[in-house]
């Protein structure tokens, strides 16, 4: 016999039901808030916003907004060089892309610069302004010197003059050298910010070694404003690089791959872009660097032109050395490119290095490029030289060049030409 026993609803489905019951009371509580909100709420203030108060209420009139004046001129890019080809290209006359600059003063433009030698600095004086001080006269001579360049297709290109002076010499900076270890600094990459050129010509004192990219549209301007300072000057000549063309070093650039011909005409061209400068330094060109038999027919084309060579010894397996002695021509390799981390802190670490190796060796030479903390920490690492019993030297020294200021004369750019 069977009987029906009714047990009621069971506990899952009663919580299902309420939580049921409970989401539709919910969903009618927010639905009525958001259309009571959408009938009379501000649209605006439903997203993130800020309110920017430009002028303050005043009972004067608004105030005067200037006008922005640019404090330099504009940078123009270099044009692009068109190089004569073809059978007139040897007698070709030289088109150089600057114009020749404007001087005040007479050909026999004087400088001055403290008998005690407390103030470094070069400064361009006129006669009545230097008359009565108690100034020894130092010059560097006017670019170009007679007799010490000949017209090549693209500019005047260096040549040992006929009575035997050369490029390295008469445009080095006469310096008469001490008994205490020597440092030189080379400031490169100048030439192309306006900026940082007329720092490092205005600021570094004047033994410091200024090195200007041969594509500057303004090249000889700024090489006669860096010798007008009292900076002897170095030209960069671009070479190959590891990664080249992948780095752009320039239409000019000395190739391994090239012919010891078309690198001698496409060093002719950088040569030719402006005057002055008694020497000449790579820009890249680890690549170059270790092939000698690329390298010997360029340098001993440097020599053969009157000019000394500096390397910026960025390759570790360099044979610049060697191939410089078998020319037997003027030649330095830089000790340190001080600023292959431009901060302060990493430069000031390597110009110490760059001070041990002058007391080892008795001299030194640091590298660095146009970057303001460069400059900035060469100014003031070279005001404390003298103090440390260091002397700072032209980079044109530690190549061979020896041009004392005795033997300079008295300045005077006539007894040059």
């Amino acid at each position: 016999m069977s009987s029906n026993v009714n047990l009621g609803a069971s506990p899952v489905s009663t919580g299902l039901k309420h939580m049921a019951i409970g989401l539709c009371a919910i969903g009618v509580i927010v639905g009525t808030g958001a259309g009571f909100v959408h009938l009379t709420g501000d649209e605006d203030a439903s997203s993130p916003h800020t309110s920017v108060g430009l002028f303050a209420d005043r009972n004067g009139p608004p105030p005067v907004l200037k006008a922005r004046i640019e404090d330099t001129p504009p940078i123009h890019e270099a044009p692009k060089q068109v190089y004569a080809k073809g059978p007139a290209y040897d007698s070709a006359e030289p088109s150089l892309p600057v114009e020749e600059p404007k001087y005040a003063q007479a050909a026999h433009t004087e400088y001055a610069e403290t008998s005690t030698g407390s103030d470094v600095r070069i400064t361009r004086l006129s006669q009545e302004e230097a008359k009565g001080e108690n100034l020894t006269r130092k010059a560097l001579v006017r670019a170009p010197v007679k007799g010490l360049y000949e017209n090549g297709a693209v500019g005047r290109l260096p040549k040992i003059a006929d009575d035997g002076r050369r490029a390295a010499e008469v445009y080095a900076r006469p310096h008469t050298v001490g008994d205490k270890p020597q440092v030189a600094l080379i400031v490169g990459g100048l030439g192309i910010k306006r900026s940082l050129t007329m720092q490092a010509i205005n600021d570094l004192p004047p033994e410091v070694t200024l090195s200007f990219v041969p594509y500057s549209s303004d090249l000889q301007t700024w090489v006669n404003r860096a010798r007008d300072a009292g900076h002897e000057v170095l030209l960069e000549v671009p070479m190959e690089p590891y990664d080249y063309p992948n780095v752009d070093t320039g239409p000019d650039t000395l190739l391994t791959t090239l012919s010891a011909e078309e690198n001698e005409r496409r060093l002719k061209v950088i040569l030719g872009q402006t005057t002055g400068y008694f020497g000449v330094i790579n820009y890249q060109g680890a690549k170059l660097a270790t092939d000698s038999r690329a390298l010997e027919p360029i340098m001993e084309e440097v020599h053969k032109r009157g000019l000394a060579m500096i390397y910026d010894g960025a390759a570790n397996r360099s044979v610049f050395p060697s191939v410089a002695e078998d020319v037997d021509m003027n030649f330095v390799e830089a000790d340190r490119i001080v600023d292959t981390v431009p901060s302060a802190d990493a430069i000031d670490k390597n110009l110490l290095h760059i001070e041990a190796l002058a007391l080892q060796n008795n001299s030194a030479l640091g590298v660095g490029f146009a970057f303001p903390v460069t400059v900035d920490q060469f100014k003031q690492w070279s005001d404390t030289l003298d103090m440390k019993g260091y002397e700072l030297v032209p980079a044109s020294i530690l190549a061979g060049i020896d041009v004392s200021s005795e033997e300079s004369g008295s300045g005077d750019a006539a007894a040059y030409r």
